[in-house]
């Protein structure tokens, strides 16, 4: 009910409801209500069409304060365990911010093409920032690729240490 379309690889979506409605429709009249997807669908796409501005506003500053974090050089911490520890933390929330763009992209752009809505006229302008997001994102970490490689086997050990320590 919560996510409508799944982005599997490329251009592969799954559409849960549909498989849900095929193989178990009675799941989907327990949890929904009833078998009509579709106007809950919609109705989705509508909120979404509200918000995407706001939440790409949100995510583009997000990702020009991670650009201005990435580039800097972090010399000026003494101990190399901090400066690790925050270029693992700009890496990861890199890789997280891009995701966060690509599934809002893809949402929008599947949902409207598998319901067969036009595209709003005024959101054209707030997916091709989606776009600019995404390449800023993919030149930052290639302009960073050098010092990334130089210390990923660390960044590595350390992602693995804190890993155990959650579990």
């Amino acid at each position: 009910k919560i996510i409508p379309v799944i982005h599997l690889c490329g251009n592969v979506v799954w559409f849960s409801s549909d498989f849900l409605i095929k193989r178990v429709p009675y799941m989907v009249k327990i949890a929904v209500g009833n078998e009509n997807i579709t106007k809950y669908q919609k109705t989705y796409i509508v909120n979404l069409d509200k918000k995407i501005g706001n939440e790409i506003s949100t995510l583009y500053l997000q990702v020009s304060t991670w650009m201005v974090r990435m580039e800097s050089t972090l010399t000026n911490r003494a101990d190399i365990r901090n400066i690790l520890r925050t270029r693992t933390s700009l890496l990861m929330s890199g890789l997280r911010l891009a995701y966060e763009i690509g599934d809002i992209f893809k949402q929008y752009v599947y949902l409207h093409s598998y319901l067969r809505m036009p595209l709003n006229a005024s959101k054209i302008n707030v997916l091709c920032q989606c776009i600019e997001m995404l390449k800023a994102i993919y030149f930052t970490f290639h302009r960073r690729s050098a010092l990334i490689g130089e210390n990923i086997s660390y960044m590595a050990q350390q992602v693995a240490y804190s890993l155990q320590r959650a579990f």
